[in-house]
């Protein structure tokens, strides 16, 4: 749609319950959005090349050099959400923010669990390729090559829980150490 939103991270992305009673997953704070026109230009909210902005650990390469971005870095960003969603950690971990961006750039991401069907995992490290050209050039590519993937998938038994029906979890009580 012409909008790169430039800090996807599970933080930004909220399921909500519409009136029909659906979950719908949306994407909020576009504080950082860039508005692409016709030429790839940015509007008014104008950032210059060489700015970083974003969060380090979801920052597609070319963002993480300050590098001039396009829809594709968004798709890396949803690479590293993907890739926390099936591994259960992100792909790269690092004592700071300057470690972070470093990987992003230079460093292949962790395999993904043998757990993980190998055409999904093909599909993730895909999102998650150093050259924007080397990933699906929309969503619309990307979400049809996930939908392939569920299409070749077979159905486990294992029970889904919505997420809006999944109880709070509870906090243990820690007791206090004796004599203070």
């Amino acid at each position: 749609r012409g909008v790169v939103h430039r800090d996807l991270k599970p933080d930004n992305i909220f399921v909500v319950r519409v009136h029909e009673g659906r979950e719908l997953l949306k994407v909020v704070d576009f504080g950082i959005a860039k508005i692409l026109d016709d030429a790839q230009k940015v509007d008014d909210v104008r950032t210059k090349v060489g700015a970083i902005v974003g969060t380090p650990a979801y920052m597609s390469p070319e963002q993480a050099m300050g590098a001039e971005v396009d829809m594709r870095a968004d798709l890396y960003s949803v690479g590293v959400i993907l890739y926390r969603m099936l591994a259960g950690k992100l792909p790269f971990i690092a004592a700071d923010a300057r470690g972070l961006l470093y990987q992003h750039v230079a460093e292949k991401p962790r395999p993904l669990p043998d757990t993980v069907p190998p055409e999904l995992a093909t599909v993730v490290m895909r999102l998650l390729a150093k050259d924007p050209e080397k990933r699906f050039p929309t969503a619309s590519a990307a979400i049809a090559a996930l939908t392939m993937v569920n299409k070749t998938l077979r159905d486990d038994a294992t029970p889904w829980i919505r997420l809006l029906e999944q109880p709070l979890p509870r906090r243990k009580k820690i007791a206090a150490p004796k004599g203070k």
